[in-house]
């Protein structure tokens, strides 16, 4: 990698921060899916939560073994609080992910090189105009015209993921990163409703070879 100096701090910026973000979506994933399933599973195999939902604990007044109705309900509400708490927290690092850090990088990207211009301008766009329309739709959602935004916004949010899979082929083109192209597959795959989850293992990926090529990179630094 023979680029001037001033390039090559653009491009350990954008790795130290493609890294953040991918550790901040392997961790808020892990609260939205895996905590979330972690409080409910184990519940919903004990009867609570089917309880809960037919309504039998407290409109029949059936209560589980040494429990009372008072005590179900509570409990039954400290389930729900639990649960919207480590989802709405694992939102939120999902946002300080994408807009704080993944953004942030894709602008040091074209920085350090302007063939990352079109991923870049594909990442900001969709996430940006895909994160406004989706708050005004969601502020919509009473009238029609609420669903059909939410719509447009899921299509902007699209063309943000498929920019960062294009991102992700783009570090493979400059600074050949194999694991950057599994990545970025993982990402376009993930864009199938029932496969989801290959996101998680795109941004697993993205983090193991951002701290790899990091130190490629200050290497390849400290012998020029």
């Amino acid at each position: 990698m023979s680029t001037p100096a001033g390039s090559q701090e653009y491009l350990v910026s954008a790795l130290t921060k493609l890294r953040s973000a991918a550790l901040l979506m392997i961790i808020a994933t892990l609260l939205t899916s895996v905590g979330t399933l972690a409080i409910v599973l184990p519940l919903w195999f004990t009867g609570v939560i089917p309880r809960l939902i037919t309504h039998e604990a407290v409109m029949e007044h059936e209560v589980m073994p040494g429990m009372e109705s008072k005590s179900f309900v509570s409990m039954s509400l400290v389930l729900l609080l639990t649960v919207v708490i480590v989802a709405l927290v694992g939102f939120i690092l999902a946002l300080i992910a994408v807009y704080g850090k993944l953004l942030p990088s894709a602008e040091d990207f074209t920085k350090y090189s302007h063939e990352f211009s079109t991923p870049s301008t594909l990442i900001k766009i969709g996430y940006i105009v895909g994160l406004i329309v989706g708050i005004v739709g969601v502020l919509t959602l009473i009238f029609i015209i609420g669903f059909f935004l939410l719509i447009v916004a899921w299509i902007f949010l699209i063309l943000g993921k498929i920019g960062l899979a294009i991102l992700c082929f783009k570090i493979n083109d400059k600074l050949k990163s194999g694991i950057f192209i599994a990545a970025g597959i993982l990402f376009i795959l993930s864009l199938i409703p029932p496969m989801q989850i290959l996101s998680f293992i795109g941004w697993i990926l993205a983090y193991i070879e951002c701290s790899s090529l990091l130190g490629r990179v200050t290497l390849s630094t400290q012998a020029s």
